[in-house]
């Protein structure tokens, strides 16, 4: 008889925007403290794979990719290797982002000096300024072919999908945008010797987002 126990698992959509670093950590503790633990089978698109396990009281941390780092990189085998000798064991990649976890209460940092934590957010502020500079190029371009086609030639050939397509383009800037500003945000605030909070609200405008994210795909 077969008495190997199945691993329960299910795919989320995270109630915030993976560069809010403050409160993905917030709701990935949270997750595990419901017996929700995020699995190492890697995420699919925007979903977070997460097994069902017995409550633990898991301390995650987001540390920013190096700038010649994708989206499907993973850290050196080095550093993970210094992590875990710190009590931080490497768990999945998530847009720019790293995440690393923890069992032990007593588990240093990863990052005790915040000039250290300002810098390496330095370089994901300097990636999303640029991304948002070639939005916006592509963006003024679309926009200025869009107005001078002439308005039968744009009923011809479809005037709801160009002006979706338009919406989708300014919609995808204007996250592009908001990820830009808060990384600043949060850069100004290492730079000010000021912690992160890894226990921040998640709830507040969680629905919010995970309905913009269905109605843009």
């Amino acid at each position: 008889m077969n008495t190997e126990k199945k691993v329960r698992t299910r795919f989320c959509l995270a109630p915030c925007p993976a560069y809010d670093v403050e409160k993905l950590e917030s709701w990935l503790q949270d997750q595990a403290k419901d017996g929700w633990i995020l699995s190492k089978e890697g995420s699919v698109f925007a979903l977070l794979a997460f097994e069902k396990n017995a409550p633990q009281s898991l301390r995650y941390r987001l540390q920013p990719k190096k700038p010649n780092e994708g989206f499907a990189d993973v850290p050196d085998p080095d550093l993970q290797d210094l992590c875990e000798e710190y009590g931080w064991e490497y768990v999945d990649s998530y847009g720019q982002f790293h995440i690393y976890r923890s069992l032990r209460s007593d588990a240093r940092e990863m990052d005790t000096d915040l000039g250290v934590q300002a810098a390496a957010l330095k370089a994901g502020k300097r990636s999303s300024g640029f991304t948002l500079i070639l939005d916006g190029i592509l963006l003024s371009s679309i926009f200025s072919q869009f107005f001078q086609m002439p308005f039968w030639s744009l009923v011809h050939m479809g005037l709801a999908y160009h002006l979706a397509h338009l919406v989708a383009l300014a919609w995808v800037s204007m996250d592009c945008f908001l990820q830009w500003l808060h990384i600043r945000r949060l850069h100004k605030q290492l730079k000010a010797n000021i912690p992160l909070n890894h226990n921040k609200p998640w709830k507040q405008g969680a629905l919010f987002h995970i309905a913009s994210k269905i109605i843009y795909v």
